[in-house]
């Protein structure tokens, strides 16, 4: 199931959020399942990519404010995207 970035509006398959390292790609360690939520609501997809926050081009700003609506109510990324 996809999840979205509040920042561009990017999709990620929700299971990727078992694959965030600290620092993003080029990290050695991996973060555990709920500090990478955590990590995803804060940074977008910058979580995994580059462990600061989204800075890529908008891709599609409705499901970015959605996902920024999703993400702020709804505590499991398996809620996220109920309403699709």
């Amino acid at each position: 199931m996809d999840i979205y970035c509040k920042h561009c509006g990017e999709p990620w398959d929700m299971a990727e959020l078992h694959e965030v390292y600290v620092g993003g790609f080029n990290g050695t360690k991996r973060v555990p399942y709920g500090q990478a939520v955590e990590l995803f609501k804060d940074l977008g997809c910058g979580a995994f990519q580059t462990g600061r926050t989204c800075s890529n081009a908008m891709v599609d700003p409705d499901r970015a404010e959605q996902a920024a609506v999703m993400q702020d109510l709804l505590e499991h990324p398996d809620e996220w995207s109920l309403f699709d």
